[in-house]
């Protein structure tokens, strides 16, 4: 008896996004940003203990040791320092949103 011979597997030659009209395109990546912001949004949240809206160095110190960070406090101090763009001693959401950014921008680069 001869062995069945299978069909070959198609490949499809378009990406899915491609078969989406134009103007449901535009709706996904909206719905993708507005993703990630909640998703960052939600990590300050957590990082932000007593919910006023910034990250002070305290929490900061908490976020890092939750990564298991594993620096002198000297580095801990000169890194926030470089987050804390205005000075004021806190990471505001802005200054957050901004580091989120760059990050996401260098993820996307390598």
């Amino acid at each position: 008896m001869a062995p069945k011979i299978r069909p070959p597997v198609r490949i499809p030659t378009r990406s899915i996004v491609a078969r989406i009209p134009f103007y449901q395109q535009k709706r996904l990546c909206t719905t993708a940003q507005e993703q990630l912001l909640e998703r960052w949004m939600r990590l300050f949240r957590t990082f932000d203990q007593d919910r006023n809206g910034t990250i002070d160095r305290a929490e900061f110190t908490t976020l890092l040791t939750s990564l298991e960070f594993e620096g002198k406090q000297s580095k801990i101090d000169e890194i926030f320092a470089k987050l804390d763009s205005d000075g004021s001693g806190q990471i505001d959401k802005q200054e957050y949103l901004k580091l989120m950014q760059t990050l996401t921008e260098t993820e996307r680069d390598d």
